[in-house]
């Protein structure tokens, strides 16, 4: 749909999201931590990702993080005065990386756009501690995961660009998952118990004994690529939870 499109679709989010959480107190869900995380891919990088990004591409990389920003902004502003509590995280994605036209990346793990952008909004933000200093921000420094307690629950955050694709988004990341637990390479993905991930852009969730993978989708309605593989479109969407101690639920994509 192009940048016109995907805009609106940000915009929509800056009311989407405060509505989603009083539908949810509405229904009677006592909803007082929010976080909000950025899974990575917020901007599509200007070169060595795909073929013909080059040609392809409609924004510079200022102008994408430009976009991306005042989209961070607008949301957090106007879900600010709906909790005491809201935790921000963000972790890098493959896109947010560095890279030049050999298609590699030539600085360091967290020299990455997409943890960038929160750093800036977050410095913006501590501009003003009456307005906003129930916001805090989590973002990583070179790691590519973060994790938070959430109700009791150990949950990793990462973008998902680490696994090896099998043919099937959930069991992809959970093998890397648990190579983690093996190996402790990233601590706080190896003793969640919840992890949540994006990269493959569409929804896939899988469950067993006592852990739980959520691959979330992407904003944007994943055509070219992913039909070509698997004959079938993406559904775009937003993915919004509730985490409480006995576990997880109203899993629904914001869309």
């Amino acid at each position: 749909g192009g940048v016109a499109e995907q805009a609106g679709k940000i915009a929509d989010l800056v009311d989407a999201i405060p509505d989603r959480i009083a539908d949810l107190r509405r229904s009677g869900r006592k909803i007082g931590h929010i976080v909000i995380a950025g899974l990575g891919d917020l901007g599509e990088g200007t070169c060595g990702h795909y073929p013909a990004q080059q040609f392809r591409i409609e924004l510079d990389r200022r102008e994408q993080l430009k976009l991306v920003r005042r989209g961070i902004r607008d949301i957090l502003m106007n879900i600010a005065p709906l909790s005491e509590k809201i935790t921000v995280t963000a972790v890098g994605g493959n896109h947010g990386e560095n890279r030049g036209l050999a298609g590699k990346a030539f600085t360091t793990t967290g020299d990455n756009d997409d943890v960038a952008v929160f750093e800036q909004v977050a410095e913006i933000f501590a501009a003003n501690p009456s307005a906003y200093g129930h916001i805090g921000f989590r973002l990583p420094l070179e790691r590519l995961s973060v994790a938070l307690n959430l109700s009791g629950h150990n949950v990793a955050f990462t973008h998902g660009h680490l696994s090896k694709p099998s043919g099937n988004a959930g069991q992809s990341v959970w093998n890397w998952w648990k190579d983690q637990t093996m190996g402790k390479g990233h601590p706080g993905v190896a003793d969640a118990n919840m992890l949540i991930t994006g990269h493959y852009h569409h929804l896939n969730v899988k469950e067993q004994e006592g852990r739980v993978v959520f691959v979330c989708p992407s904003l944007t309605a994943v055509g070219e690529y992913f039909q070509d593989s698997y004959g079938v479109k993406t559904r775009a969407g937003t993915l919004s939870l509730v985490i409480e101690e006995d576990g997880w639920g109203d899993l629904h994509l914001i869309n």
